[in-house]
């Protein structure tokens, strides 16, 4: 007879094939490679993003990591759907009162000889350069490339069968350089990728001197980043601005209908996103001319739920009224600038985020994953907290924190380094991951910062 605990494994478990399967269906374009590839049987990368209609690489690289559970790869590198990719078609029909069709089970012709490669780890570098020589060598010793933790890689100029068979994946970096003609499999194979740049002639040639400090590293890249995207998200004239080479026009400007937001939940996919306090509570939405903004705003009483793929949100609301924030972050920007905020949450995995927040809880917490992307954060607590709380993950990315606080709080950290690169400073002077100041088990007001960083960039400065 099976345990009670059993079937709450059990129905868990459901419960988070459903949600994800649910997320998976929420855009046209996961919806559209699901029926093709149920219906249509395997196809290329190329293939699929032809007949979606999605014109850019990395968008579409996207949408497919939001639905990797749901896909597989066959003998030929083509994708085709797992069993949980089955279920989500299933489900998809049944929502559009649509009979599903029989799961084709696809035979592939065995080859004479399958190559059997090992996975060779290259990680923990400054730069790595990959030239079409040493990718002929590697295959011919059997090895196949998993690249990460690497500041800076370039791909060298190479046929696209040898770069698909020899690199695996490439995550936890900086800025990739590839060439254009390899462009669809970069996409595919990059994650928590900061910076990827084609080039169609000769590689670049690329120098990396850190100096042995990290901050000076991080302040760079935040200030080159923030400073591009300030650019373009400034100079708004009229009821039009520019992103880029795109023009977005302005088609909705309403005063917020209510006065008592108390959380705000965004998932951010691309375009701009822009939340500050004001004496005006509005919503303004900007589009790319011509197109339909991919935005979904759900407002209530107390919260508010925003999903942004494409054009620019502006939300103004009331001062000093919001006390939950949580960020899925998976491309774009998101720039906030709010008081009162009692815990804060944010997931990136993409974009770029640069937020101030300030709080007057005497319990704050936040917790900041980042798995690519990253951003500019600073945390202020306008009294004294009696226990402070913040978690840190870095498996990629690069995130920069500053934390202002009160003469009186006295200071924890517990973390590890396990990959990527760290930086911790107390009162501008360098604390180890494990720290304990004299005084904390005693003292009214606390602050402990745990940390884990397995890949990417950290730096974490703390002034009192």
């Amino acid at each position: 007879m099976p345990r009670k605990d059993d079937k709450r494994e059990s129905q868990a478990e459901v419960n988070g094939e459903l949600d994800y399967i649910l997320q998976a269906l929420g855009h046209q374009v996961r919806r559209k490679v699901i029926e093709i590839l149920a219906e249509e049987g395997s196809q290329t990368y190329t293939e699929l993003m032809r007949k979606t209609g999605v014109d850019d690489s990395g968008t579409f690289g996207f949408h497919l990591r939001r639905m990797q559970k749901l896909l597989k790869k066959n003998q030929r590198g083509e994708y085709e759907l797992s069993e949980l990719g089955w279920k989500a078609y299933k489900i998809l029909k049944q929502l559009k009162g649509e009979k599903p069709v029989e799961k084709i089970e696809e035979k592939v012709e065995e080859k004479e000889h399958v190559e059997k490669l090992t996975p060779l780890v290259i990680s923990d570098r400054m730069s790595f350069e990959l030239t079409e020589e040493m990718a002929k060598a590697y295959l011919q010793r059997g090895k196949r490339l998993v690249i990460t933790d690497t500041l800076k890689v370039v791909i060298h100029p190479m046929s696209r069968e040898l770069f698909d068979k020899v690199v695996e994946s490439i995550s936890d970096v900086l800025t990739l350089y590839a060439p254009k003609n390899l462009e669809d499999l970069i996409h595919e194979k990059a994650i928590d990728v900061v910076s990827i740049k084609f080039y169609t002639n000769k590689p670049p040639r690329i120098s990396v001197d850190l100096g042995g400090v990290v901050t000076s590293l991080v302040s760079g890249i935040v200030s080159g980043i923030t400073g591009l995207v300030t650019g373009i998200t400034s100079g708004l004239a009229g009821k039009t601005l520019s992103l880029g080479r795109e023009k977005l026009e302005l088609v909705s400007d309403e005063p917020l209908p209510t006065k008592n937001v108390r959380k705000i939940t965004a998932v951010v996919n691309g375009g701009i996103i822009e939340l500050r306090e004001g004496d005006e509570p509005r919503l303004k939405i900007w589009r790319p001319k011509g197109r339909r903004p991919m935005i979904n705003v759900n407002i209530e009483e107390d919260y508010i739920d925003i999903e942004l793929e494409s054009g620019k949100i502006e939300l103004t609301v009331p001062e000093n009224k919001i006390r939950g924030l949580e960020l899925d972050m998976n491309g774009g920007f998101a720039s906030i600038s709010l008081q009162g905020v009692e815990y804060m949450k944010a997931d990136i995995n993409g974009g770029w985020m640069k937020s101030k927040i300030a709080t007057t809880s005497k319990n704050p917490q936040m917790s900041i994953s980042a798995n690519g992307g990253g951003g500019e954060i600073i945390l202020n607590t306008k009294e004294p907290p009696r226990e402070a709380n913040v978690e840190l993950e870095l498996n990629g990315g690069v995130l920069k924190l500053t934390i202002n606080t009160s003469r009186q709080t006295k200071i924890r950290t517990q973390g590890e380094v396990e990959g990527g690169i760290a930086s911790l400073k107390l009162d501008y002077k360098d604390i180890p991951p494990n720290y304990t100041e004299q005084g904390y088990e005693e003292a009214d007001s606390k602050l402990t910062i745990r940390s884990e960083v397995l890949g990417g960039v950290l730096s974490v400065n703390i002034n009192r």
